[in-house]
């Protein structure tokens, strides 16, 4: 997975590339990367918000545009679909741009709250409303920053429950300060597909090996 999503995103020719890895796993992953990427170690899983920040001290401070992409949600996305993010981000002149998508079954997800076409809120599952629940949209975890506002708005991120600092909690900052923000919605829910079972992995492979049978 970790390989075909650095392919994806090498075919948009971004201007670098960060992996952020743990001890446990640096070596399979510089196996993988080679030439291809820079890397930084996150010795303490503190969380997504911290693993961004700890990656921009390997992009040059000329960088003003940063994508973030996991690495398992990221494998079965089309490269014009990134491309569409990024046109969309800089023409709106965002501060954060993110990615949802509309699932069938939203289980476990942050939904999407809406009033019109303004952004209200994301709603984790957990603290949803009987109403919040039917909504079908959800974040699916694909950011892009710009790093200045990044970097003014990261040290307000609070630490969470489980000890760990999230990205996600920087739209809320955003929202709460009346930033510009814009959201592209997936056409097509086959592009996104978490891994974070056994169960989820097979699905995912599945659907890899569909979309390579189409090709040939």
């Amino acid at each position: 997975m970790l390989e075909r999503t650095i392919n994806i995103l090498e075919s948009i020719k971004p201007t670098h590339m960060t992996i952020v890895a743990n001890p446990m796993n640096i070596n399979s992953i510089q196996s993988v990367v080679k030439e291809k990427c820079g890397y930084v170690i996150q010795k303490i899983a503190l969380g997504t918000a911290d693993a961004v920040k700890l990656a921009l001290s390997d992009i040059s401070k000329n960088t003003q545009t940063v994508g973030v992409f996991y690495g398992d949600d990221t494998a079965l996305y089309k490269p014009e679909t990134i491309r569409d993010v990024l046109k969309l981000h800089l023409k709106t002149n965002a501060k954060i741009t993110f990615v949802t998508v509309v699932k069938k079954d939203p289980t476990g997800l942050g939904r999407i709250i809406r009033s019109g076409n303004k952004l209200k809120a994301i709603v984790e599952e957990k603290d949803a409303t009987a109403n919040e629940l039917k909504i079908k949209e959800v974040n699916d975890g694909l950011y892009v920053f710009d790093r200045s506002w990044f970097t003014e708005n990261i040290s307000k991120v609070k630490k969470g429950p489980q000890g760990e600092y999230y990205l996600v909690d920087l739209i809320k900052i955003a929202i709460d300060q009346g930033d510009r923000m814009a959201t592209y919605t997936l056409p097509n829910d086959d592009e996104w597909h978490g891994v974070n079972t056994p169960e989820q992995l097979t699905d995912a492979q599945k659907k890899m090996e569909e979309k390579l049978s189409e090709k040939i």
